[in-house]
């Protein structure tokens, strides 16, 4: 592991969840330094995706102990002495839940973007996430007239904090099918939120609706080792921001653009972070900024917020 990436991401994630003690100088903790070789040497993924695993990972936990609204991350010392005192349980969720904590509005931005491009068509449509946590996006396409449509988009106002609504098509339906290698707890997905409002929407939100679609507990390899993908009707494969999880994303990016045919089309959610094979030919692509991609080309870029989603600009 090269510890100078360390740094960097611990700035970046720091920075990010606005916590002082969070910082470079965790680099020289011996502990915390084990803690993060220790897991990426039992899960091959990303250092910055491991340091964002640690703050759902420890707060869950923390709560199935205390059962109060005290916070872990109030203090270093308190937070420090937690994962010291449960660091092989916190190690094993971080191996296996990592930051599956796909937010349901994530869905907004793709499901206007489909329908502006008309990539969908009237009647069934099939959508398949490939890292899709609990199927949250997978729900939020199941409902989309009920969510978006239905007396003036009440019910996306109550479990969402959207600045704009998707274009609606209300003849149009998706089937929707989720690949994750290892399904999360349900009590944890809310955890994967930061901002205490926001997570009390999303866990409204998980406790009201179902999927009725499909999860393979399967992992991105394995659907992308299946055959050419044959269907009369349109099949999109959404990654949203899962690629960042992974240390072979060219490997993943290059079968998914093999599949693309006139019929299939791919979505992609991320930051513009070491992922060359989608932003390095387009200049106009800020550094860590997060965009839309379509078929490998950015097309939008998310506005007033990060990857929450709430606003969006094409480009």
């Amino acid at each position: 592991m090269n510890i100078n990436n360390l740094v960097e991401e611990l700035i970046f994630v720091g920075k990010i969840k606005k916590l002082s003690w969070f910082n470079e100088t965790l680099i020289n903790k011996q502990w915390f330094v084990n803690l993060i070789i220790d897991i990426a040497n039992k899960k091959n993924t990303t250092l910055r995706n491991i340091l964002y695993s640690l703050f759902p990972i420890v707060e869950y936990f923390y709560s199935t102990k205390y059962k109060n609204n005290d916070t872990i991350f109030s203090d270093y010392q308190k937070w420090a002495k937690f994962i010291k005192d449960n660091s092989d349980i916190i190690i094993n969720l971080a191996i296996n839940f990592s930051t599956q904590g796909n937010i349901p509005q994530r869905a907004a931005i793709i499901i206007d973007y489909i329908n502006r491009q008309n990539i969908a068509k009237e009647g069934n449509n099939i959508i398949i996430e490939l890292g899709c946590s609990y199927g949250l996006l997978g729900i939020v396409f199941e409902n989309t007239n009920k969510l978006f449509i239905d007396n003036n988009c009440k019910l996306a106002k109550e479990y969402f904090w959207l600045k704009k609504m998707p274009m609606i098509n209300p003849k149009i339906k998706f089937n929707y099918f989720g690949y994750e290698i290892n399904v999360p707890p349900k009590e944890f997905i809310p955890f994967c939120v930061w901002d205490k409002n926001k997570r009390k929407k999303v866990s409204k939100f998980i406790n009201k609706f179902l999927l009725k679609g499909i999860i393979f507990e399967q992992s991105i390899e394995s659907f992308l080792k299946t055959n050419n993908i044959i269907s009369t009707s349109p099949v999109i494969i959404i990654t949203s921001f899962v690629l960042y999880h992974f240390t072979n994303t060219k490997f993943i990016i290059n079968n998914l653009l093999k599949k693309i045919k006139s019929n299939i089309h791919w979505i992609d959610l991320s930051r513009n972070k070491n992922l060359p094979l989608i932003f390095n030919n387009y200049k106009y692509c800020c550094q860590d900024w997060i965009y839309l991609s379509y078929n490998g080309t950015p097309v939008a870029e998310i506005r007033d917020g990060s990857d929450d989603c709430p606003n969006w600009k094409y480009i």
